[in-house]
Order: structure tokens, then sequence, then C-alpha cells
């Protein structure tokens, strides 16, 4: 699967992408926080479909819990002489106060 300035990304990829509401259009601030939530399930589900195991919006304990398992780790941590390791795409939004708010919500919302 393409997307955007990721190019070619695998299904534990798609799902991490979608978990941490990465946006690289043009004009990502004019995402609403209904739609980043939307992709935010979307990826939890991708996630959840692909390793058996749920770790809810937590993306800290999702990148840690794939890096443990050697197969999902090659498909995750990739990277070539022209792409950034794709794992420290997904690192730098470990902190995305916008993402925490949403994450944190989403997870009140399903207690």
């Amino acid at each position: 699967m393409s997307w955007g300035t990721f190019g070619c990304i695998l299904p534990v990829q798609v799902g991490m992408v979608l978990l941490a509401a990465i946006d690289h259009s043009v004009f990502p601030e004019d995402r609403t926080d209904d739609e980043l939530i939307e992709w935010m399930r979307r990826g939890r589900g991708w996630l959840t479909g692909s390793t058996s195991v749920d770790l809810g919006y937590d993306l800290v304990a999702w990148h840690d819990h794939i890096l443990t398992n050697p197969e999902l780790a090659e498909e995750y941590a990739w990277h070539d002489d022209e792409h950034n390791c794709f794992a420290d795409h997904i690192r730098a939004e470990f902190d995305n106060p916008r993402r925490l708010r949403l994450a944190e919500r989403l997870t009140n919302e399903e207690r």
C-alpha cells in the first residue's frame, strides 16, 4: 500500500500511521478531531487484526510490542538510503499533544 510521503508501507506500518494520526497532507491543521479519531480507531483495528493483541490507543506500548516481536519488527522498522527509519517517524509522535489528548478521549469513552 502506498501512503503519502512514506511511499509503500506494510500492514503493521499502516496501523501505526493511523494510530499516530500522522497527516502528511498540505494542510494537516485542517483535520478535525473527529477525523483523526476515526483514523486512530482504524489504526487500532489494523493492529489488533495483525497481532491478535489489543493495547488500546497507547502508541508507545504498540511501538514497544512491535519491536519485541522479530517478525513485526522487521516489517515495522525498515530503512534504506532514501528513507529514515519508519519507527523514527512514529517515535516523533509519542509526545504530540493533540494525539495524546485524542487518545485519552478515546480511552475514556471506551471505559
